[in-house]
């Protein structure tokens, strides 16, 4: 629980130190790690909240946020506390080309993702996934340096936007059903596109999509993990790889009001979620997740 709470002061100082109003390039709305504030629910009636923003200069672009939500089978508050996500990221412009109306750039960067469980709420279950609320220490962490293609097109009241990122994960752990606190390496890519229309002079509308996929690592460690076995949940000591592949596709469509002297913009939005959602999960575990929001970014 202290580390939970060192995490949360952390992330907390960085949002406040990044809450400076600048311009960045516009992100693709559908990544779940898509710098934003805001609240969304489940059609189920689950809540989540974030906040984060970013700060750009020159071709450095510097960004933070940090998530709570619930799980569906805990008893649900006004205000969401079942696990904690926290995301920070740098990136730096490495080559432009603008061919109008089109503009082609490469970045790298580093990212560093993070979620914990709040303790203490077991509940029985008949399912391996949910065990991974227990009294255990369990980690959640990836840290990877991404190299990026980015394409904007603008034409009249239309913007197409489209993103490819190659990610090297890095003392990174994906697999919070195996205990232990050892980290492991591993590769992804993510693919993400969105299409913007303005329907007014501050107004929008914009669909998005996205995709990320990491590759099972070959670092493994040996620890206790909870499986099914003929209808029986049972706690055995594997050999288990540190990273487990998962792959998350997210669509996302949605209207925005510009707030043109801030350069900020606000919305509401619907999404649907489908593979490992991204936080404090069990790497096995594949949902179908229909949510709607609101959201401020820049």
């Amino acid at each position: 629980m202290l580390k939970m709470q060192k995490l949360g002061y952390f992330y907390t100082t960085l949002i406040l130190l990044l809450n400076i109003p600048a311009f960045s390039e516009a992100g693709i709305k559908a990544d779940p790690d898509y710098i934003s504030s805001g609240l969304s629910w489940t059609t189920e009636g689950i809540p989540s909240a974030q906040v984060g923003d970013v700060l750009s200069f020159h071709r450095i672009m510097i960004g933070g946020m940090l998530e709570a939500r619930n799980e569906k089978r805990f008893n649900q508050g006004v205000f969401p506390n079942h696990n904690w996500r926290g995301v920070a990221t740098i990136e730096a412009s490495l080559y432009e080309r603008r061919m109008e109306p089109s503009l082609l750039s490469v970045y790298a960067g580093f990212r560093h993702e993070s979620a914990h469980a709040t303790m203490g709420i077991r509940e029985p279950t008949e399912k391996a996934f949910d065990l991974i609320y227990d009294d255990v220490y369990r980690r959640m962490m990836l840290n990877s340096i991404n190299v990026s293609g980015h394409v904007s097109n603008s034409s009249g009241k239309n913007t197409f936007l489209a993103r490819v990122d190659y990610n090297f994960y890095f003392c990174s752990k994906n697999t919070p059903e195996l205990t232990g606190s050892k980290l492991g390496s591993s590769n992804g890519v993510s693919v993400g596109a969105e299409n913007r229309y303005r329907l007014g002079r501050n107004t929008g509308c914009y669909i998005s999509l996205y995709d990320r996929y990491i590759v099972e690592g070959s670092d493994t460690d040996q620890g206790y993990v909870h499986v099914e076995n003929d209808g029986q949940l049972q706690n055995i000591l594997i050999k288990y790889p540190i990273i487990n592949h998962v792959n998350t596709v997210v669509l996302k469509t949605g209207f925005f009001i510009l707030f043109n002297e801030s350069r900020r913009e606000a919305g509401l939005y619907g999404k649907v979620l489908y593979g490992n959602p991204y936080g404090f999960v069990d790497s096995r575990d594949t949902r179908f997740v229909i949510s709607f929001g609101i959201e401020t970014s820049l």
